[in-house]
């Protein structure tokens, strides 16, 4: 290619639109793996008494069942108002906490002591600095200590109150079209421009010779 095609090449209104579809999908590919949308968006199912929480830490998301969970006694605020709840299950001698959404535990004006036969999807959120303050108020409830409750404990918050499913379509949504825009522009502009162009004429001859 001589250096005067590069020139008109580089000054394209195809190549401009080529490089901002591609840095807008990289960008959104970034947002995507950094906050695992793709594996989140379709997760993995889990029963709590199945004693795989080693499986379950390393995921970012899951689908969870569980029979009971029992609540804690003790929410979760955003600017002093309840947003979630903090429950827990009890299986295979190891306690489970969970942070479920008003909106999924609240019947009325009343808090459910426990929730029964549930399943729902959830962050996994790993050594969340909220558990360790959350099993010292139960220690205390409970006249034991954090350390020998820690123990029996799983160190992750499984948050049915995190997880926003339509987030997570948006963004997989957004992504896939920049990855399809961008190949487009390529191939269409670039890889195959001249044969584009042949097919566009051939098309709007058609068109044209139907309406007239």
């Amino acid at each position: 290619m001589k250096k005067e095609d590069l020139m008109k090449l580089l000054d394209s209104s195809a190549f401009i639109r080529l490089a901002a579809s591609v840095i807008f999908t990289v960008v959104a590919l970034v947002v995507c793996l950094t906050n695992s949308v793709f594996t989140s968006l379709f997760p993995r199912h889990y029963y709590i008494d199945e004693d795989k929480y080693d499986q379950i830490a390393r995921r970012s998301a899951v689908q969870c069942s569980a029979d009971t969970l029992y609540y804690s006694g003790y929410d979760y605020y955003i600017h002093d108002k309840i947003v979630a709840h903090y429950y827990y299950a009890l299986e295979n001698n190891t306690c489970t906490v969970f942070l479920i959404s008003s909106s999924m535990s609240d019947s009325g004006a009343v808090i459910p002591p426990t929730l029964k036969n549930v399943t729902f999807y959830a962050n996994v959120r790993n050594n969340d600095p909220y558990l360790k303050q959350l099993m010292d108020y139960l220690a205390t409830d409970l006249e034991w200590n954090s350390y020998s409750l820690s123990k029996y404990t799983n160190t992750f918050i499984l948050s049915q109150y995190h997880y926003n499913r339509p987030w997570l379509i948006f963004m997989a949504c957004v992504t896939t079209a920049g990855i399809l825009y961008s190949l487009y522009v390529y191939i269409t502009q670039f890889a195959c421009r001249d044969s584009y162009t042949k097919f566009r004429k051939k098309l709007r001859r058609k068109i044209s010779s139907i309406f007239r």
